[in-house]
Formats: C-alpha cells, sequence, structure tokens
C-alpha cells in the first residue's frame, strides 16, 4: 500500500511539474505541445492526447511500466509510445521551423496552452524580421494548410512591430503604412 501511494505521490509530483525526471525538458514541452495542436485540429490522425488528463494518465502508464520509476526518461517513454515513424511524420504536419524562401529557418512555438479534451487549439508563432518576408507571396501554415502560424514581425533591430495570420493580405495593406517610417529609420534595407 505504501509502494502504491509513493507512485501516486510521485506520478501527481511529475504531472503538476513538480518533479522533473529525465527527458522532461524544453524539447519535450514543445513535443507535447505540438502532439496536442495536432490533437485538436486532426483527430483521426490517432496521435495521443497530452492535455492535462491524457499526460496524466500518459506518466502513470510510464511510470507504473518502468523498473525504476525515478530514472525513466521521459522522452524516450513518449517516443516509444507514439512510436519513431511517427514522430518523424510530426515533423511534416507540425515542423519546428519555417524555411523563408531564399533566407532564415525560423522557429515555431508551440502553445502548452492548447488542450484537447477542450477541443482548444492555439496557432504557433513565430518572430521574423518584416525585411526578410518582402520576397515571401504566401503564409506560413501548420497542420496540412489547416492552421495558420502567427507571425510576429520585427524591425531590423528585432524590435516588434505588428503581427498577422495573413502575410499576403497584411503586405497589400498594412505594409505600406509602414513603409516610409521603416524607411527613414532603416535606410540600409531595400523597403
Amino acid at each position: 500500500m505504501a509502494e502504491d501511494d509513493s507512485l501516486q505521490d510521485l506520478i501527481d509530483a511529475v504531472s503538476y511539474g513538480e518533479v522533473a525526471l529525465p527527458g522532461l525538458d524544453e524539447e519535450f514541452a514543445e513535443l507535447r505541445a505540438r502532439i496536442n495542436l495536432v490533437c485538436v485540429v486532426s483527430p483521426e490522425l490517432g496521435f495521443p492526447d497530452l492535455g492535462f488528463k491524457g499526460y496524466r494518465s500518459f506518466i502513470e502508464r510510464s511510470l507504473t511500466a518502468a523498473e525504476d520509476p525515478m530514472t525513466l526518461n521521459v522522452a524516450f517513454a513518449l517516443e516509444e509510445e507514439v512510436g519513431g515513424s511517427r514522430l518523424k511524420w510530426l515533423e511534416e504536419i507540425v515542423p519546428r521551423h519555417w524555411g523563408i524562401p531564399d533566407g532564415p529557418k525560423i522557429h515555431l512555438r508551440y502553445s502548452m496552452e492548447t488542450e484537447p479534451a477542450e477541443g482548444q487549439a492555439i496557432a504557433p508563432d513565430a518572430d521574423v524580421r518584416l525585411a526578410d518576408l518582402l520576397d515571401v507571396g504566401f503564409h506560413p501554415f501548420v497542420c496540412e494548410g489547416r492552421v495558420a502560424v502567427n507571425l510576429w514581425l520585427r524591425d531590423p533591430k528585432g524590435n516588434r512591430i505588428d503581427s498577422t495570420y495573413d502575410w499576403p493580405t497584411y503586405r497589400g495593406s498594412e505594409y505600406g503604412r509602414l513603409r516610409e517610417g521603416l524607411g527613414k529609420k532603416f535606410p540600409e534595407v531595400n523597403w
């Protein structure tokens, strides 16, 4: 009984983020957020729900099956549960980066607030220098074109200017009002 209680205490502590096991890092949190977005937007793909209840169930299954729960590598346990080939597929559906054609590779941030049990999906966002987008005629999407990325547009110094879920429309309407001011402030850029 005492062993069961201590295992339940460990499950609760890990679930609430009070105890960190090997593999519970930023990379794992990002993977969990990416999987949750797919769960909400494309449930037919069958990825596991890793919202709070689903995550707790995953932790419970993994710790219960572990020979030594305190040395369990949670990232390896998730890879085993999801499957390595499905994780590679996940990279195509919800990539970690968006490559601007002839430009930099932009990191996409996925929200831990996406909660599959509630059907709530939050789009990923990314910081991008406005100058890097000037020749781009499309907007990035994830989840097979179902979710637009929120682009936080930045000036050459990295200061936020604005955000958009539709770059082509923004470029055609809003960019014009910023162009003159940016040209004066950053004359070295061909606005």
